[in-house]
């Protein structure tokens, strides 16, 4: 529950940086392997992501037009493993405006359907690289996880990778933060998003750096068996016949 009103209130608030909260939660506080959590992050994200983006569109802050090579990239990401290779890649026109757009929006597709914050890089671009006001650029990263993130559902449903029960839970709570998340980031200043969404990613990103993580591989326990022998030989190793 925490966990799915902690990415939901991201997603709609920043319009990204939902899978920056499930992921380490998931596996820190459920105990999910990573791949899983990953699956996991992006079965919650998806319905959030929708809920979000109509406030969105509602809002003013989702300019289809302004997507569309993105979406063209979305697209051509999940249609990929179902071209044939003698088929060339069509070059789209546009300039050079267009092509950027193609292949950021192809890169982070890859890293949006894995869960694991294409989602924040493309919010970056889109702000940082192309000067788009914050609120813009998290409808349209809302629009684009969209489009991509339904191809990597079927293959995780597939092979099995969904945790459907942390999804029953999450899906809830992370409905009621994003939506009163995306009408306070409708109304909250552009610039003032902007920072706050830096800090968002610098405190995860120092948490991250410095979190010691446990090997598992290290000082093992004996197991009982062994304990139990050694403890009939007098703590010493049993003796061949």
């Amino acid at each position: 529950a925490v966990t799915g009103a902690l990415a939901g209130a991201a997603n709609g608030f920043f319009g990204a940086g939902g899978g920056l909260f499930l992921v380490p939660l998931f596996t820190k506080w459920c105990g999910m392997e990573e791949k899983q959590a990953f699956a996991t992050s992006v079965a919650v994200i998806f319905p959030l992501c929708a809920l979000s983006a109509a406030v969105y569109y509602v809002r003013g802050g989702l300019p289809v037009s302004s997507s569309l090579g993105y979406l063209r990239a979305a697209a051509h990401a999940v249609a990929a493993p179902c071209l044939r290779p003698a088929h060339p890649v069509r070059r789209h026109p546009g300039g050079a405006a267009a092509v950027s757009a193609f292949v950021v929006g192809l890169l982070t597709g890859v890293l949006s359907g894995c869960g694991i914050g294409g989602g924040s890089l493309l919010l970056l671009w889109l702000t940082l690289v192309q000067d788009m006001p914050q609120f813009t650029a998290g409808g349209i990263n809302l629009l684009y996880f969209l489009a991509c993130a339904p191809a990597a559902l079927v293959s995780h449903l597939k092979n099995h990778l969904i945790d459907r029960g942390a999804v029953k839970f999450c899906v809830p709570f992370g409905a009621m933060t994003s939506l009163l998340a995306s009408f306070a980031a409708a109304g909250t200043d552009t610039s003032l998003l902007r920072r706050l969404f830096g800090v968002l990613l610098l405190y995860i990103g120092a948490k991250e750096l410095f979190t010691k993580r446990k090997n598992p591989g290290t000082d093992p326990k004996p197991s009982s068996s062994n304990r139990v022998t050694r403890e009939n030989h007098g703590g010493s190793p049993p003796r061949n016949p």
